[in-house]
């Protein structure tokens, strides 16, 4: 399948068990916000920086709307509530692989596997099969467990550990990498 760098129809919609993932629009802005901003994910998540809204904006016109990142609000399927955000990133437009990350609000239900389903609809639907992508990797800190957990029920192995990786807010952390390479293609 031949690899898309266009941004997904506002209409798409991909489906799990328990939820569905929608591309993010701009009316998103303030309610993802106040997800990613929040004090444990900015502590947990591998930039560990606050963004602004601004920047947040700029993001979706300029990365989002060119096809440059794919990011996805996810629902549940039971009563649309938005619950969290799944992404994925090119680093390099001719590379057939991305990072993809999650981060999810303090509301959404705990234990029940959801952020690992968005991920594995993330990966498996979308990045595989309507990107055609190769391999899909993820950085989490070396400190966050539950991060770790949810890559590897998603089916990402580990393929490195990094210290003193340099993040945004300036403090070096330690980082492991996980990949998944598209079953089809091994």
């Amino acid at each position: 399948m031949e690899k898309s760098m266009v941004a997904p129809d506002k209409e798409l919609r991909i489906y799990g068990n328990e939820v569905y993932i929608r591309p993010i629009t701009v009316e998103d802005t303030d309610m993802v916000l106040g997800w990613r901003n929040s004090k444990r994910t900015v502590e947990n998540f591998f930039y560990r920086k606050p963004i602004s809204r601004e920047e947040h904006l700029d993001w979706i016109e300029n990365k989002v709307n060119k096809g440059l990142v794919h990011q996805f609000v996810v629902c549940s399927i039971k009563d649309d509530t938005p619950m969290g955000v799944v992404y994925l990133q090119h680093f390099d437009e001719n590379a057939n692989k991305m990072e993809s990350g999650v981060f999810m609000s303090e509301n959404a239900p705990s234990g029940r596997g959801i952020a690992t389903e968005a991920v594995k609809l993330l990966v498996y639907d979308y990045g595989f099969k309507v990107l055609g992508l190769h391999k899909q990797f993820a950085r989490v800190l070396g400190s966050n467990e539950a991060s770790k957990r949810l890559h590897i029920k998603a089916g990402f192995k580990e393929e490195g550990y990094a210290t003193d990786d340099m993040f945004l807010d300036g403090k070096y952390v330690d980082v492991v990498t996980y990949g998944v390479i598209n079953p089809e293609e091994k």
